[in-house]
């Protein structure tokens, strides 16, 4: 797991900064990160012994394609849900970290009104979020960190371990709950279908679809602004998305669950 640390740290490090100043910065912290992730993931390849070619595994299959369109319905409703209940948490663990988020320094669609080349960031940002951090993340998490672990201990432990750091990586700006439980969801729609390119696109469509939904939505307004007592008084909405999509999600996970452990073939 020491792979993992610095790219949990070089991530944290890049939300603790906030929104820059410019379009320039905005894009070299971006692609330092993913530089750093890829020359991580490659290092660590080629130090435990994997292929790409292991690693992507199979070509995937239609019906496993559906089958994660049809997942992101439970994660979304999980998603979503967790947003309650953990920024509840962090108002009272991390403060500051609440009250950044909330201000609009965590956002991942950014708005300069004031600058007519807003609207390029916004691409590069979607191209960053919907296709190279997907691609990334489930390359390093899945493809890596869960196969490293399935080998050296068990696939249970590689599964949850992954998906733990998984969400971790999210803390800042992110919701680290519903990350962890979306962790669980792509590291098992990998393993049925043997196949990276799989929860790729799952992944990928998750993640466009989320920033287009704040694109659209725009900035927040001071009218909008997400307080503890607003966020107290909303929970239940938030409890009865969350608990379908856990009931839904769990039926799904544990369907297709590995029946017994098992070590990753190499």
């Amino acid at each position: 797991m020491s792979y993992v640390l610095p790219a949990v740290m070089v991530r944290t490090l890049r939300s603790a900064l906030g929104v820059p100043t410019g379009p320039t910065a905005f894009i070299i912290i971006d692609s330092v990160y993913y530089i750093f992730a890829v020359v991580a993931a490659i290092i660590v390849s080629r130090r435990v012994g994997f292929s790409w070619q292991t690693v992507v595994g199979k070509k995937p299959r239609f019906k496993d394609i559906a089958s994660g369109l049809i997942l992101l319905i439970p994660l979304f409703l999980v998603q979503l849900g967790a947003f309650w209940p953990w920024n509840l948490i962090l108002s009272y663990l991390d403060p500051g970290e609440f009250a950044a988020k909330f201000a609009g320094k965590r956002r991942a669609v950014v708005v300069w009104s004031e600058q007519s080349d807003f609207w390029i960031v916004n691409a590069v940002r979607f191209a960053s979020i919907s296709i190279i951090s997907p691609a990334v993340e489930e390359m390093l998490f899945r493809g890596i960190v869960l196969r490293t672990i399935a080998i050296r201990w068990s696939l249970n432990i590689g599964i949850f371990i992954s998906s733990i750091a998984f969400g971790i990586l999210h803390y800042s700006g992110g919701n680290p709950i519903g990350a962890t439980a979306f962790g669980i969801a792509m590291a098992i729609l990998y393993l049925r279908s043997g196949s990276l390119l799989v929860p790729c696109c799952t992944h990928m469509l998750n993640n466009a679809s989320v920033f287009v939904s704040l694109y659209l939505a725009g900035p927040r307004g001071p009218g909008t602004t997400w307080t503890v007592p607003i966020l107290w008084q909303t929970l239940i909405f938030g409890m009865i998305l969350l608990w379908v999509g856990c009931i839904w999600l769990a039926y799904y996970c544990l369907d297709n669950w590995p029946a017994r452990k098992r070590r990753a073939q190499g």
